[in-house]
């Protein structure tokens, strides 16, 4: 992460002889994490995956859903008898591309804060933020298009009254 520190705790971290598996505990949230790893979004299981020792491999990942008491995994590699969300994919590929978006995100935004920028990205500015900002965006993660759940910075723009 170009010399970032970054630091987490994992919730449960598994070992089979060289290999390693990270699992993330959630109380509830199927669909929402179903989703994260389907679009390849699963930023959090990628970090803790690059994180872990040896850091010349990337550990498999997965969701274990509380509520449900389901597993939620992108490939059967190291978690057998378990559907994957998809067809089965490259972790490690999908981790490698999410990695270079993260890290692309992170200098863009440095940049934007460096220059004094400051968006606020919500429902009533995304279309003219994705208009701005054009093929920019497609190096980088996706941009949400909805209101986030807690958004004090709205009444700023003027889309709250």
């Amino acid at each position: 992460m170009n010399d970032l520190p970054i630091n987490g705790r994992a919730d449960l971290v598994l070992k089979r002889g060289e290999e390693r598996a990270i699992i993330d505990l959630k109380w509830r949230g199927k669909a929402r994490h179903t989703n994260l790893l389907s679009s390849g979004e699963d930023i959090q299981l990628a970090l803790y995956a690059k994180l872990l020792e040896p850091a010349s491999t990337w550990a498999h990942t997965a969701y274990f859903i509380i509520e449900k008491g389901q597993l939620l995994v992108r490939n059967t590699r190291a978690f057998s008898g378990v559907q994957p969300v998809l067809d089965e994919l490259d972790h490690e590929g999908v981790y490698e591309a999410l990695l270079e978006k993260i890290n692309a995100t992170y200098q863009w935004r440095l940049q934007q804060l460096e220059n004094g920028e400051v968006e606020i990205r919500c429902e009533y500015t995304h279309q003219d933020l994705e208009d701005h900002y054009g093929e920019v965006l497609l190096e980088l993660l996706e941009m949400k298009t909805t209101d986030a759940f807690f958004d004090d910075y709205q009444v700023l723009i003027g889309a709250l009254s």
